[in-house]
């Protein structure tokens, strides 16, 4: 167990010293002499749109991993709730399955009459989830935190009302057109070619549109800010799936400058 702790201290601070020297590597471009190589598993400079990964920080081809899907999040108003962490195959290691699933199969291995190096390593790794997944709830659980959540809630919540009315506007447009092109048709109205220069507006977004993000004007404190990134790191690093480590990238998200870069990637690619 020892050994597994010591292990645990080296990744810990190994993965810092690996993310700033990452963190000077320019996305997108051939690396100059001396300049630290890209990452990626391909092994190549190029290979279309690169994004990179949140915990080593390193470039990676899109076409070469697998990475997060906007197609199935657009309804979801408020951008900074988008599932758009891209971890690297190297950092993300495992299927990383969620906690519940460690500790049922924890308790199983505990019934043998014989102890196994699986299983000691499999204890490590859940009381790491465990004491990570506490100091996260507490972190959440402060003041500062909570008002945010609470704002975040309420802007949601704007966002959501918006786009319905957005929505109904744009269907209710689109149908007045098609009309006006039905009488056209007719002879009752405009002359059909005239009227066929103006577009039907239909009510799903473009990827353009889509980019159209602002803000939500939510801030934390330097030090929470700093806190909340640094249990984002440590909880990166677990192999285990908690429902903290998604909340308090939501937060980190909202407090930054929405991504437009990344997301266009994103959206790119699927």
């Amino acid at each position: 167990i020892l050994a597994f702790k010591e292990a645990e201290r080296k990744e810990r601070d190994g993965i810092r010293v690996l993310r700033q020297r990452n963190m000077s590597k320019t996305a997108g471009k051939e690396q100059e002499e001396g300049e630290p190589q890209g990452g990626c598993v391909c092994g190549q400079d190029s290979g279309g749109p690169v994004l990179q990964c949140e915990l080593c920080k390193d470039w990676f081809h899109s076409s070469c991993t697998s990475c997060p899907r906007l197609s199935h999040q657009r309804h979801l108003a408020a951008w900074w709730d988008w599932d758009t962490k891209f971890l690297c195959p190297l950092c993300l290691r495992s299927r990383r399955p969620r906690l519940e699933i460690i500790l049922s199969l924890l308790v199983a291995l505990q019934k043998l009459p014989v102890r196994l190096p699986e299983g000691e390593a499999l204890q490590c790794l859940t009381e790491r989830a465990i004491l990570w997944q506490d100091r996260a709830r507490r972190a959440m659980a402060s003041k500062e935190v909570t008002a945010l959540l609470d704002q975040l809630t309420e802007l949601r919540q704007q966002l959501h009302n918006q786009m319905v009315k957005d929505t109904i506007a744009l269907k209710e447009r689109s149908r007045t057109v098609h009309h006006r092109r039905l009488d056209a048709v007719n002879g009752d109205a405009l002359n059909l070619s005239q009227e066929s220069q103006e577009p039907i507006v239909t009510s799903e977004p473009t990827d353009e549109e889509e980019l159209c993000l602002q803000s939500p004007a939510v801030q934390l404190s330097e030090n929470v800010q700093q806190q909340l990134e640094e249990l984002m790191i440590d909880g990166d690093l677990l192999e285990v799936t908690l429902d903290e480590s998604h909340n308090i990238w939501r937060v980190l998200q909202a407090v930054r400058a929405p991504p437009r870069e990344k997301l266009h990637k994103l959206l790119q690619v699927g």
